[in-house]
């Protein structure tokens, strides 16, 4: 079963460069990065599906994503990830241990969680696929297409966009062998007061747990 940290790269780990296939697509998707990225932090509530059609898997996880800047901090189920924007903690539960790295840079081919409601700003083709709805609520569909399709493990990411607040709904990841991901937003809160320490490792709050220090 993949970590934390695989599932959130295989959704965000993609080469660079946008070449915009779609004008609609293009500035529906510009207008919900210019509306994040003016917030001074957010919030949000998902679920996490995987479906892997090989393996014959079907699960499900909850999750949350506090954001600030390039700092962030995950929950999936008791997996946590921690980015402070220069190195990364990543505990898994089920082992007990934290990871620590370097921040992931675009360099890498990976993108920080952080980057998550804006993902489609490099390494796609964007084209609009009509109108939808996400429980009770209109939206756009694009669907993403990687530009080096070679180098990925899924052929297309489609993403809902909530049409009158420009917000991001729902995101689906269609693997090529397979694993399709679905990412659900059960609630959004933007520029909120955010607790001390959120984007910092403690260690006393992972009793027990091996830190490997790989950077």
């Amino acid at each position: 079963m993949k970590t934390i940290a695989t599932l959130i790269i295989i959704t965000l780990g993609f080469a660079s460069g946008v070449m915009g296939q779609d004008q609609k697509a293009i500035d529906i998707l510009n207008s919900v990065s210019d509306k994040t990225k003016a917030y001074k932090n957010f919030s949000a509530d998902f679920t996490m599906s995987l479906v892997d059609l090989q393996s014959d898997i079907a699960m499900k996880k909850t999750g949350s994503i506090v954001v600030a800047g390039d700092k962030y901090r995950v929950k999936l189920d008791n997996d946590v990830v921690i980015g402070d924007g220069d190195n990364r903690w990543t505990f898994q539960s089920e082992s007990n241990e934290v990871y620590v790295d370097y921040e992931a840079t675009d360099e890498d081919n990976a993108l920080n969680p952080s980057k998550l409601f804006t993902i489609w700003e490099s390494g796609f083709k964007q084209y609009y696929d009509g109108a939808g709805e996400v429980k009770g609520r209109k939206t756009h569909q694009i669907k993403l297409h990687p530009v080096k399709p070679g180098d990925s493990s899924f052929h297309t990411v489609k993403v809902h966009v909530d049409s009158e607040k420009l917000e991001l709904l729902k995101v689906e990841v269609m693997g090529k062998e397979g694993d399709n991901y679905t990412y659900e937003l059960q609630s959004f809160k933007a520029d909120q007061s955010i607790p001390a320490g959120t984007f910092a490792f403690e260690k006393s709050k992972f009793p027990g747990a091996e830190v490997i220090d790989l950077r």
